[in-house]
């Protein structure tokens, strides 16, 4: 039960962090959550959007979009376990993430490895999510911070990019750097 009721908080945690709703002492309460690990790594946002979601979603079902929604959490969970261990090989070496479902359309994945490094993973998880599920990902990536309050950041970073899908189109990967401020159709 305790350890079911850790990881409950643990992932309120993450949610009240993309929220900027955190109030506390972060090192207390990731200490007491047994995250301390995270305290003092750069890490990045990662969203992974269904860009057809309402397409999949017949009569606006709130049982369907919740069933959707759980689908493509479990398939990235397993898709991101399975692509660092094809065939016994570590293709990305020390990868760490940790995987959050935060809204019914939207995944996130937070990454403390390169950005550069988690880069063809996701273009895999794009090309596989539609062979496999029929789901048209499109994904955003945010900076590089190292203070966990600042999370929020990189995830509205994050969205940001994503957005870059309804002018250059669906089932890419955007990274929020490539945002081009001067361009007048932002």
């Amino acid at each position: 039960q305790l350890s079911e009721n850790k990881k409950t908080l643990q992932e309120k945690l993450f949610h009240d962090l993309l929220g900027n709703s955190f109030i506390g002492n972060i090192t207390n309460t990731l200490n007491y959550l047994g995250l301390t690990e995270l305290k003092n790594d750069d890490y990045f946002i990662s969203v992974v959007n269904i860009s057809n979601f309402m397409d999949l979603i017949q009569d606006d079902d709130e049982e369907q979009k919740y069933i959707c929604n759980l689908t493509l959490y479990n398939w990235v969970a397993s898709f991101i376990v399975g692509y660092n261990n094809v065939e016994g090989s570590n293709i990305i070496p020390d990868m760490k993430c940790r995987i959050i479902n935060y809204r019914v359309d939207q995944i996130v994945i937070l990454f403390y490895n390169d950005i550069d490094e988690v880069t063809p993973l996701l273009e895999e998880l794009i090309d596989r999510g539609a062979k496999d599920l029929g789901f048209n990902l499109t994904v955003g990536i945010g900076n590089k911070y190292q203070n966990l309050t600042d999370m929020y950041i990189s995830y509205k970073e994050a969205c940001s990019a994503a957005m870059l899908s309804c002018i250059y189109g669906k089932g890419t990967v955007y990274i929020f750097n490539d945002i081009n401020y001067e361009n007048k159709l932002y």
